[in-house]
């Protein structure tokens, strides 16, 4: 298991204990999808995505889908963190 299975597993497992509702489970990726880093960012995104599958087809966390909200920051550290709240936009909060 690599080390972004035991993230994602760890946000799964936090993100399971939110309020309960029909809606997938939303869980936002900051990701360099292009740019220098792009190598890195596609194939960690690719593992996130076999994971987040596996995850959806064995019934998702207490029944729920999980859906991952990916945003590209380009491979700049300044565009990553104008960027950052994309993803907590799109992600489930406990209310």
């Amino acid at each position: 298991m690599t080390h972004c299975s035991y993230g994602l597993a760890a946000v799964l497992t936090a993100v399971a204990t939110l309020a309960w509702v029909e809606d997938p489970i939303k869980i936002g990726h900051l990701a360099s999808l292009t740019g220098a880093e792009a190598n890195f960012g596609q194939s960690a995104d690719h593992g996130i995505a076999i994971a987040v599958d596996e995850r959806n087809a064995a019934g998702g966390v207490l029944g729920r889908k999980v859906q991952v909200v990916t945003v590209d920051d380009l491979g700049r550290a300044l565009l990553a963190t104008m960027r950052a709240p994309v993803p907590a936009r799109h992600a489930n909060h406990a209310t």
